[in-house]
């Protein structure tokens, strides 16, 4: 090759080598939003109140072309043409100092505002759970206050749905609340002795006890005025949006003087003698002392079961309850009172505690028709919750029980063993 010719070549190779990395660090720095969910919509506008013109998966590299005011609607190319996106599902790649804030897009919020702390927020027609929804908004959305109540739980704010409330539960506030008005038909707060619910939705009961018919549910947080309670102090009289009910205090905080709540006199004397306490959810109550015997009643947290006998193993005591004399399992209990006069009952009639058993603790659990999540569920079971297990899959992971349901296989991850571990029996 002559020199003129090589010297050519090389120049043209030098020239390659240096445009590429050029090339590739301007790719890298241009603006472009990554696909960070499973799906997220294009729309027409900076809003969810714009129509969807595609829908691109997760993954997908979007580049930039402008922004809203608040960071939160980014104008973007896509195969559909331009778009704009939540930015919430996404990240972010590249320099975005130079991309175009469009000049439509109103002014930033300064005055106290809400922004959604959750995927979609209801904006509801009224202060509660109880009003219908008029919309959602997605997280990230910015909502001017205008109002809230005498709770600090539900504000009234400006949406693209209109004005509505919003549970501030699932919010961050931002800028001064100070001067936030205070809606006039809030009813004033409670200062005598009340209760706060503590769980999700809590049951309103016509009479103290769960037998009685529930007259309607309030959500977590509702304050509750009390009128009287039971000897046992675990049913409260309550006054509520659906009238007068009962409520288990086990489900709720006191709050206030209750030293001036009258008792029902109808309710029974409280017990003195040897009891258990039950300490979970929802206790069995059993025909004989072990989970082979069938349930005969469910008695709720807090409930007070007489003692009249023990078993051998003193882990199955012999109690009255509501639905008549029954056996429970002392270890989701705790004892009260004298217990040395009580009497050992032979329990010879009915089958031993099993070798092997599991207590499911988890708030519920799935039982399935084989060893695998992706076989069909067969029961849900509540935590603490006793199954004799009859064997394991080969991964060790699986057991095969037996409980009310019948048979089923469950995740050993979700649930305590007891019982000789080496007795269990490996499927295959």
């Amino acid at each position: 090759m002559k020199p003129l010719a090589r010297f050519r070549l090389l120049l043209g190779l030098v020239i390659v080598l240096f445009a590429l990395p050029m090339a590739v660090l301007a790719q890298d720095y241009s603006p472009r939003l990554i696909v960070n969910t499973g799906f997220l919509n294009i729309r027409s506008g900076p809003g969810v109140s714009y129509d969807i013109i595609a829908t691109v998966p997760g993954g997908a590299r979007l580049p930039v072309l402008a922004m809203d005011n608040g960071r939160l609607w980014y104008q973007v190319e896509t195969i559909a043409g331009e778009g704009w996106v939540n930015s919430y599902y996404t990240i972010g790649r590249g320099d975005f100092s130079n991309v175009l804030i469009t000049s439509d897009d109103p002014p930033p919020i300064t005055g106290p505002h809400l922004v959604v702390n959750t995927g979609n927020l209801h904006i509801r027609s009224g202060p509660g759970a109880s009003h219908s929804s008029i919309g959602t908004v997605p997280g990230g959305t910015k909502l001017p206050v205008l109002a809230m109540d005498s709770g600090r739980l539900w504000y009234q704010v400006s949406s693209v749905h209109g004005n509505g409330w919003a549970n501030s539960y699932y919010t961050v506030g931002r800028g001064d609340f100070s001067r936030v008005p205070v809606t006039s038909d809030d009813p004033p707060p409670i200062t005598g002795p009340h209760l706060v619910v503590n769980t999700g939705n809590l049951h309103i009961r016509s009479g103290p006890g769960i037998s009685y018919g529930s007259i309607g549910t309030v959500p977590g947080g509702t304050k509750l005025s009390v009128l009287a309670m039971d000897n046992g102090r675990l049913w409260y009289q309550v006054s509520s949006v659906h009238g007068n009910g009962w409520v288990n205090s086990f489900y709720t905080v006191g709050r206030g003087d209750f030293s001036r709540v009258p008792v029902t006199s109808d309710d029974p004397p409280p017990i003195t003698g040897p009891h258990l306490v039950v300490n979970t959810g929802n206790l069995n109550i059993r025909s004989g002392p072990s989970i082979n015997h069938r349930v005969v009643a469910s008695v709720p947290g807090g409930t007070k079961l007489p003692v009249i006998g023990i078993a051998n193993d003193r882990l199955w005591y012999q109690v009255e309850s509501a639905a008549g004399v029954g056996w429970a399992n002392s270890y989701y209990t705790v004892g009260r009172g004298n217990f040395v006069g009580v009497p050992v009952t032979e329990a010879s009639e009915g089958p031993s505690i099993p070798a092997a058993r599991v207590i499911v603790n988890t708030a519920y659990l799935n039982i399935r028709s084989g060893p695998s999540a992706s076989t069909d569920i067969v029961a849900t079971v509540g935590g603490g919750t006793e199954l004799t297990v009859l064997g394991m899959a080969r991964d060790r992971v699986w057991y095969l029980v037996e409980g009310d349901f019948g048979q089923g296989w469950l995740n050993n991850t979700y649930v305590i063993f007891r019982g000789d571990y080496g007795s269990v029996l490996v499927i295959n």
